[in-house]
This record gives C-alpha cells, sequence and structure tokens, in this order.
C-alpha cells in the first residue's frame, strides 16, 4: 500500500514537472511573439514566467532528491572503505537534510511576512501565492534525505 502510494506521488511530481516546463516554454513563446509581432505583451507575463521558473527549479529538485540524483561530490567517498563510506554517506545525509529543513523553515518565515504585506505578483495573484512552493519543497527535499540515511549502500548507484 505504501509503495502504491510512493509511485502515484512519483507520477504527480513528474507530471506537474512536465506541465511546468511546458507551461514556461508557451508561456515565453508567447510573451516573444507579442514584442516581436504585435510590438505589445503581457503587464504580468515576466512575473509569471518567474514564477514558473522557481515552481519547476523546485520540482526538479525534489525528483533529483528522490531519485538520488542531485549534485553530489564523491571523490573522497571513493578513496574510502566500505564501512567509512557508509558513515560519510549518513552524515552527509543529515546534514543536507539539516541544510534543507532550515531552508524550509526560513522559507516559511519569508512567506508568513510576504503574507503579512502582500504585493501582486500578476492579476489576482499575490506574490505569496507563488512562494508557497519553496517550504514545501525544502521540507520535501529534508525529509528524503532523512530517509537516505538508511541506505546501506553508501550512496553508490547500481
Amino acid at each position: 500500500m505504501l509503495s502504491r502510494l510512493r509511485l502515484w506521488i512519483h507520477r504527480l511530481e513528474d507530471t506537474l514537472l512536465a506541465v511546468l516546463l511546458t507551461l514556461t516554454v508557451l508561456l515565453a513563446c508567447a510573451l516573444i511573439a507579442q514584442r516581436v509581432f504585435w510590438d505589445s505583451g503581457w503587464l504580468g507575463g515576466e512575473a509569471a514566467t518567474r514564477t514558473l521558473v522557481l515552481w519547476l527549479a523546485m520540482f526538479g529538485a525534489m525528483a533529483a532528491t528522490r531519485d538520488h540524483r542531485h549534485l553530489a561530490i564523491d571523490v573522497v567517498p571513493n578513496l574510502l572503505g566500505n564501512r567509512l563510506r557508509t558513515i560519510t554517506y549518513a552524515l552527509t545525509q543529515l546534514f543536507s537534510a539539516a541544510i534543507c529543513g532550515a531552508l524550509a523553515w526560513y522559507a516559511l518565515s519569508l512567506l508568513q511576512m510576504e503574507r503579512d504585506a502582500p504585493g501582486e505578483l500578476f492579476g489576482p495573484v499575490k506574490s505569496w501565492h507563488g512562494m508557497l512552493i519553496l517550504p514545501f519543497g525544502f521540507a520535501l527535499m529534508s525529509l528524503r534525505f532523512l530517509v537516505g540515511v538508511r541506505r546501506i549502500d553508501g550512496g553508490s548507484q547500481t
């Protein structure tokens, strides 16, 4: 049951990632076409594109941590023995979880400050709406790093 739920969540993340990428490209192309052919543009288009890029980056980072394909420097672990490699891997996972947890906490604080004095992002969308992904994304990445601590293979990809 739990593995089916996890599979469903992964498919949902991948679908949202594809939709966000498609929307970002289509919106950027539409804004360029408006400028080139009609010498005009949507006033909130740039803000919408920036927000889509933020969401796209966060969903990409969440998918990377999910699949253990995030940036990693693995020179030192390759020089270590199996036991020390496992310990080093667990420590780096814990450190990464702590950093992402702190980022989630501060992003939540930033979101609260933005909610107290909201600006307009585009149309009826407030500036804090575009920031909702930050605490959620960093918290999920922190959780995934914590779960990654139990991997006993030292992080090697097979």
